[in-house]
């Protein structure tokens, strides 16, 4: 059975761990070409009471409020979507220099970072903010970075299931607040099921937005637009999201908390949850392009358009004291026995209904 769920304005991380002990929030009012909710998700799936949203922080000072866009994605059951599997990922040189003049390595905040929480975190998922040389390959003449040592999200391999969405980006301010407040305006409503190779049926319970969840590591460096942003560009060389993902033109993407529904039980509580509507990334053979191959020409791509949904649930849990090592738990078993420790959901086939800026 398909199931709703809508998220909360995003607000300041430990009130929202506060808030998620309560009996369940607000969910927000119906929005164009989408029929209004009774409330957002409670607690371990229970509906929360009807009414309209509220941010649990103080709102944004009037400088940071933005004039109010709204994105809506959709993709239906039927359309071309794909299950990423873990792989290597190819290193554009733009984004991470070359053996002599590398870029991009992390090395410095893992170094800054060590024997701290954060610290941890890096050391077992760097690709958040960059690769270690150490886990890159080198060209036979040692001249270039190949592509990864470890395996990660990004990689050129992936297989058909199906999957469903709806999606609607709510834009209300502009940048990340100051210091380490990771409260916002900012909000998302989400309707999404699907599935992996073995049949398993996935849901994501959206709880909050989260502005700038990597200003731990530095404040003046890791920017989320106040946690959802739209017509801009995000990823490789922007400073914005990891760099392994190439450099590419966004309609609208979102830093969120979720919960992780497996065949109807929630696996993974709170979880670090990215979903993003870019240009399209994938060719016709499923290899994702790095920065220097984008734009792609539309007959070159996975589904003959020129633009897709993500959703990538990384194995990274949020608590009120910060973020957390916690592998995905999901049903999917891969050829080495063990459960693939994160989701990379693509939505090849959208439809963007409702857009300001770009066709």
């Amino acid at each position: 059975m398909r199931r709703k769920f809508i998220v909360l304005l995003g607000i300041g991380l430990a009130s929202v761990f506060a808030l998620a002990a309560c009996s369940g929030a607000a969910g927000p009012p119906g929005a164009p070409g989408l029929p209004g909710p009774a409330g957002a998700a409670g607690p371990q799936g229970q509906p929360g009471p009807a009414g309209a949203a509220g941010g649990a922080g103080a709102a944004a000072p009037a400088g940071l409020l933005s004039s109010g866009s709204d994105v809506l994605v959709v993709q239906e059951e039927g359309k071309v979507f794909y299950w990423v599997l873990p792989g290597p990922r190819r290193l554009s040189p733009v984004v991470f220099g070359t053996p002599d003049d590398p870029s991009k390595t992390a090395e410095d905040d893992m170094m800054a970072l060590a024997g701290t929480p954060m610290g941890d975190i890096l050391a077992k998922v760097p690709v958040l903010i960059g690769v270690p040389t150490s886990m890159r390959n080198v060209s036979a003449d040692g001249k270039s970075f190949t592509d990864t040592k470890m395996m990660t999200l990004f990689s050129d391999k992936g297989m058909p299931t199906s999957g469903s969405i709806r999606l609607l980006y709510k834009d209300r301010q502009k940048r990340d607040r100051g210091g380490m407040d990771m409260g916002t305006d900012d909000g998302v409503e989400l309707e999404t099921v699907f599935t992996d190779p073995m049949g398993n049926i996935y849901e994501i319970q959206v709880k909050m937005v989260v502005a700038g969840p990597l200003r731990m590591i530095d404040p003046d460096e890791y920017k989320t637009g106040g946690g959802v942003i739209v017509d801009t560009f995000h990823h490789g060389r922007t400073d914005m999201g990891t760099p392994l993902f190439p450099r590419a033109y966004t309609w609208g993407a979102v830093w969120t908390v979720a919960d992780i529904i497996v065949n109807g039980e929630i696996v993974n509580t709170n979880q670090f949850t990215h979903i993003m509507t870019t240009e399209t990334v994938r060719d016709k053979n499923y290899k994702m392009a790095i920065d220097e191959e984008l734009p792609l020409a539309l007959d070159n791509t996975i589904a003959g358009q020129g633009h897709h949904t993500h959703i990538a649930v990384l194995p990274i849990t949020m608590t009120a004291t910060g973020m957390k090592f916690e592998p995905v738990h999901t049903a999917f078993i891969l050829p080495n026995g063990q459960p693939q420790p994160f989701i990379h959901a693509m939505f090849e086939q959208d439809t963007i209904v409702k857009a300001p800026y770009r066709d």
